[in-house]
């Protein structure tokens, strides 16, 4: 039954969400939109409802094993939110400081900004973050920045 109604909810949230979700500022790995869409929601469910039992056949009492399945929820929960973003496998992409972001990273999950040298040397995002334009630019030609 829990198997069922989470493939059933999650098909209808991933109909819903996919023409709209250029609508919503939180990107598909964040929280809510992953965890409901595709296999995770039935998988989680399921795994949370065999917990749940193997917890109350362990522990042979209603209410104490209702606490315990609460608590190991939440626990699965916070371990969960930990593994989500460990799951892809991050590339890093190089392009011209005076260039755009390629077209075909506009959907990607961005984990962090840095500026580069033509060594190959990394600055980090707010390194000539400067009052004015001309100190700014200054900054960028003395550590030699060439691309993001």
């Amino acid at each position: 039954l829990a198997l069922l109604s989470g493939l059933v909810l999650s098909a209808a949230f991933t109909w819903w969400w996919e023409p709209h979700r250029s609508f919503f500022a939180s990107k598909w790995i964040e929280g809510a939109i992953f965890d409901n869409t595709g296999p995770v929601l039935p998988a989680s469910l399921l795994f949370l409802t065999a917990a749940g039992i193997t917890i109350g056949v362990l522990l042979r009492r209603t209410l104490p094993a209702m606490v315990v399945t609460f608590f190991f929820m939440i626990a699965a929960g916070v371990v969960w939110e930990e593994i989500r973003l460990r799951l892809g496998s991050p590339r890093m992409v190089t392009y011209p400081l005076d260039g755009e972001l390629p077209a075909r990273l506009h959907d990607s999950y961005e984990v962090d900004r840095w500026l580069g040298n033509a060594k190959g040397d990394l600055f980090g995002w707010g390194s000539c973050a400067e009052a004015t334009e001309q100190a700014q630019d200054a900054c960028i030609k003395e550590k030699g920045i060439v691309n993001h």
